[in-house]
């Protein structure tokens, strides 16, 4: 057990885990559905698109950074770094996440946490490559995890417990105007773990997820690799939307062939990549950023453009001041506006832009969603279709 400095002499528990194959036939989906009613879960959702290669859920963390119940909470990425880092490993689970922190870093309004989700030692890891899943406790004696063990087993024999949600209509802000505003709010009700899946099957992508705090939560939609880190290798991924599909597949292949042909395109990606270059460049060793050819991903409605960065980190710490200057957290309005993802305690990280985004917030009196696509050119347009989705999928329709 290592001492942290972040809650008043708590220590934090060892990464020592105990690992229950579950088989096939589960989907990120159905599991965080199964087990909504854990403490403190939160998803990581590989729901289709490119790449998709594992998903997390984690439950009853054993601190749970949006609770203000919780004691001090680390609030910047290096404070979740030291967190993660005090976690003693004792084995390997599958997978790469290997015990620590699962959830988001966000542009908190009010009282809301900057930092949701929490440390995980418990999760279910689903490998997409070979379509098994597998239990991962990693903490507690014999007794404590047999009863995890049992509540994570009951809830998934059970199966679904999804409901219905309604979504309203889109209501200005107090000093916004509803023609220029590029975050959206509109009146909800309902569970925001149905309101994931629902967004999950209206549109799929590679790097969705779902935190949750008392007052509210986060849902991501995202096709963007904000950074991954694994050893001390760090790579980006900007994206750039393009043109939506067409149903006629010739159209649609022409679509993307003058997509890949157009000069305005191209210069705009690597105009990007040299952009995320220049947040590597403090972080990463001399000589070694490297900016990739423009590759084409296409989700089930939209084709994209993404360029890959990548640099050999100086250090291991490097990782989390490389995270928290994309983030903007030393940055500016350059960086991303969120992200969703982990950090664990092998040092290895990976993390979504949190574009689009739809964030939940409850109160005594009032529950509502915002959603924001990003502060660009059609970052608006593009809030409006994510709620048109979302109103579609409650199956009434908008109110």
């Amino acid at each position: 057990m290592s001492p942290h400095p972040f809650d008043l002499g708590r220590t934090a528990p060892a990464f020592e885990p105990e690992i229950e194959p579950l088989g096939g036939g589960l989907d990120p989906g159905l599991v965080l559905d199964c087990l909504r009613d854990l403490r403190g879960v939160v998803g990581l959702d590989s729901a289709g698109g490119r790449p998709m290669r594992y998903s997390l859920v984690g439950f009853e963390p054993w601190m749970d950074c949006g609770d203000p119940g919780s004691g001090v909470r680390p609030g910047t990425v290096a404070e979740v770094a030291a967190v993660a880092a005090a976690m003693e490993r004792r084995g390997a689970a599958p997978g790469p996440f290997q015990g620590g922190f699962l959830g988001a870093f966000r542009s908190a309004a009010g009282g809301e946490p900057a930092v949701a989700g929490g440390f995980y030692t418990d999760f279910v890891v689903l490998d997409h490559g070979s379509g098994t899943a597998s239990l991962v406790l990693g903490r507690g004696d014999a007794t404590d995890r047999d009863g995890r063990r049992e509540r994570v087993m009951q809830r998934l024999d059970r199966g679904s417990r999804r409901g219905a949600f309604s979504v309203g209509r889109i209501e200005a802000r107090p000093g916004d105007s509803t023609d220029s505003s590029q975050e959206l709010e509109c009146p909800f009700s309902g569970d925001v773990v149905d309101l994931h899946l629902a967004l999950r099957e209206a549109l799929p992508v590679p790097l969705a997820g779902l935190a949750r705090w008392p007052s509210g939560g986060m849902l991501c939609a995202s096709s963007e690799l904000l950074l991954e880190v694994r050893g001390r290798r760090a790579r980006s991924r900007p994206l750039l939307s393009g043109a939506p599909r067409i149903a006629d597949a010739a159209f649609d292949r022409a679509r993307v062939e003058e997509l890949q042909a157009s000069a305005e395109m191209q210069a705009r990606l690597q105009a990007a990549g040299a952009e995320r270059a220049v947040f590597f460049a403090d972080h990463v060793r001399a000589g070694s950023i490297t900016i990739g050819q423009p590759e084409l991903s296409s989700d089930p409605d939209l084709h994209q453009l993404s360029i890959a960065v990548q640099g050999e980190l100086e250090s291991s710490a490097a990782s989390a001041a490389l995270l928290a200057a994309l983030l903007g957290e030393r940055a500016g309005s350059d960086g991303a506006a969120g992200a969703l993802g982990y950090l664990d305690t092998a040092g290895n990280l990976m993390f979504a832009a949190a574009r689009p985004s739809v964030v939940h917030r409850r109160s005594e009196f009032t529950e509502h969603l915002s959603v924001s696509a990003g502060s660009g050119p059609g970052g608006r347009a593009a809030a409006e279709s994510l709620l048109e989705l979302l109103a579609a999928a409650q199956g009434g329709g908008g109110s």
